[in-house]
């Protein structure tokens, strides 16, 4: 499966390549991105 950077038109083989794309080339934490991208369901 294909990943794209969310920040970027750049595409991935796999998570890792991308995880260390994000890193590199961009400067951000991937699991942080992760968490902003799909905040925790709302269990009230």
């Amino acid at each position: 499966m294909v990943r794209h950077c969310p920040r970027c038109e750049l595409r991935f083989r796999d998570d890792s390549e991308l995880k260390q794309h994000l890193v590199f080339d961009h400067g951000v934490d991937p699991e942080k991105l992760e968490r902003d991208q799909y905040p925790p369901a709302d269990t009230r």
